[in-house]
């Protein structure tokens, strides 16, 4: 079981859209992007701590990976949120 706010239908929509791309784009943006993506699904069982703080901090000739590292974290981000105001939403909708 997943450990974020990403669900499975999203998780797999967006791995079909990552095999689309993957002629398209620069190949250290979407291992940055692929990896991206696990660690908004599977959260912190993907990858150390360590990792994640230098995928993060990608700079120079990997400053492409961590650009789609950081792309799949904002997006994870604006899924749990995006969850979260209808969570809010629907329980005060339930008390009046």
């Amino acid at each position: 079981m997943p450990s974020t706010d990403l669900d499975e239908t999203t998780f797999r929509r967006v791995r079909v859209e990552f095999e689309l791309l993957l002629t398209s784009l620069d190949p250290e943006y979407l291992d940055g992007y692929r990896c991206g993506l696990r660690r908004a699904y599977h959260g912190d069982r993907f990858g150390t701590p360590e990792e994640h703080r230098r995928w993060l901090a990608a700079t120079g000739y990997r400053e492409a990976r961590g650009q789609g590292y950081r792309h799949w974290l904002a997006v994870d981000r604006e899924e749990r949120l995006r969850k979260r105001v209808e969570r809010t939403a629907h329980g005060a909708f339930e008390r009046i």
